[in-house]
């Protein structure tokens, strides 16, 4: 399933977390979002200023449509990942709770079963 690695997974989460705030990235390392921008997960933001080059100034990224919903997918198949486990988790603790309650109780008698008593017969 995974197409970028975790690291890059861990950076579109930011990405989409503040961006959902209203923020922008700000570049660290040009190189380190070369993966995500060439999948189509981020797109650059450019300043509206010109450098002393003529270039545009890159001031950060921002998530896609695309990158919100890679990481809602990778999510949604986690948690489906999780559901089993948790499932046996919770069963295999009701159980050792059961069983101690079992071994709190006192101890039955194991004598076997008296027969009914018979009536008496009179000759």
């Amino acid at each position: 399933m995974s197409d970028i690695s975790r690291r890059e997974y861990r950076r579109l989460r930011k990405f989409i977390r503040i961006s959902n705030g209203g923020g922008k990235i700000l570049i660290a390392a040009v190189g380190d979002y070369d993966v995500l921008h060439k999948k189509g997960y981020i797109v650059p933001v450019f300043a509206d200023k010109v450098d002393a080059t003529g270039g545009t100034v890159l001031i950060g990224y921002e998530p896609t449509d695309d990158g919100r919903a890679y990481v809602e997918r990778r999510r949604a198949e986690y948690i489906k990942f999780l559901i089993p486990y948790i499932t046996t988790f919770i069963l295999s603790i009701i159980a050792l709770i059961v069983s101690i309650i079992a071994l709190s109780q006192p101890a039955a008698s194991h004598r076997p079963p008296q027969p009914p008593p018979q009536a008496a017969t009179h000759p």
